[in-house]
């Protein structure tokens, strides 16, 4: 992705220690995955990838009124192309990184978090989106991956914050 090579250009010309932020558009709406990950999927209606991008915007806009349940379901189809693609690219680019020199995993800190999720639910939510704000799970419930030297591994079932990574 164009993103991911301006950070490595960027991260290539910095010397220890570097914080990166990098901030993914891909999985916002409009949702436009690549052909490669629509094409993987089966659309209740046939679409570019332009119309389907059209489409999702619209249908996010419009919180589902006046849109069919084929079409709302063809939109969480492209949004999961969408967050497919954002995770394979992110692997790429963290292989990228490690072969380059850039991360090493015995010294260096990478985390990987969302700031929301997306409530594709109209008829349970009477919304789509992520406005206005609110704390239905697929909203807040959103990855947080942390990977640091001397950590052992483990998967915490229970509510976290991002605030709580300050300490």
């Amino acid at each position: 992705s164009q993103l991911h090579d301006a950070a490595l250009e960027w991260l290539s010309g910095q010397n220890d220690p570097t914080f990166t932020w990098i901030h993914y558009m891909d999985p916002h709406h409009p949702f436009e995955a690549p052909s490669e990950y629509l094409e993987e999927r089966e659309f209740n209606t046939p679409r570019s990838r332009s119309e389907l991008s059209q489409l999702t915007r619209d249908v996010i806009k419009a919180n589902g009124d006046g849109y069919s349940k084929e079409d709302i379901e063809d939109v969480k189809r492209a949004y999961d192309a969408a967050c497919e693609y954002q995770a394979d690219e992110t692997i790429r680019f963290v292989d990228q990184i490690k072969e380059r020199g850039l991360y090493e995993p015995d010294r260096d800190i990478l985390v990987f978090t969302a700031d929301h999720g997306e409530c594709l639910s109209y008829k349970k939510h009477g919304m789509m989106g992520h406005v206005p704000p609110a704390l239905w799970e697929g909203i807040i419930r959103v990855p947080l991956v942390v990977s640091m030297p001397d950590w052992s591994r483990d998967v915490i079932d229970e509510q976290v914050s991002l605030v709580g990574l300050y300490d």
